[in-house]
């Protein structure tokens, strides 16, 4: 209880002091929210990269992938990629991914530590990722389209 009154006291105190450095660190053990003027933040333990938000000079990013994955991955200006279609998900052994037309996309799969382990390219608009030998918990896919410069990440459960 101890630690979440001094979450909460020291998420409140972000406006108070705006040169206060946000390192990446984990807020809580679990699921919660908090909220403090305008600025509303969501998290829970083992969410994926979703988003991040600038506010003056504060810069909130939740998820397993800091705010240095665009750069990372080299999508700056990119849009979301629509119309992407994963099943089964959960998953067991094979994951069928339906791409929103034939084109050049790259596909990568993370595991929740940011670990990249598998990786490949494909023209079709169908694609299948072998899954059976990854371990039970959740992954990252994510799918590029550098041509149109869209991409998308999915949350997928490995069953």
């Amino acid at each position: 209880m101890k630690k979440l009154l001094f979450i909460i006291g020291f998420i409140s105190g972000l406006t108070l002091h705006s040169q206060t450095e946000i390192i990446k660190t984990s807020l809580a053990p679990m699921g919660g929210s908090v909220q403090n003027g305008t600025i509303d933040l969501a998290y829970t333990n083992g969410e994926i990269f979703v988003a991040e938000a600038d506010q003056g000079q504060t810069h909130l990013s939740e998820g397993f992938i800091g705010a240095d994955f665009f750069d990372l991955m080299d999508l700056q200006d990119y849009q979301t990629l629509e119309g992407v279609v994963v099943y089964p998900n959960p998953v067991k052994t094979l994951l069928t991914i339906q791409l929103p037309e034939n084109g050049k996309y790259e596909i990568r799969l993370f595991d929740m530590t940011g670990k990249l382990l598998k990786k490949t390219e494909t023209e079709f608009k169908m694609w299948s990722l072998q899954m059976k030998d990854l371990k039970p918990g959740f992954y990252l896919l994510n799918i590029i389209d550098r041509e149109k410069k869209k991409y998308t990440n999915i949350k997928i459960q490995k069953i």
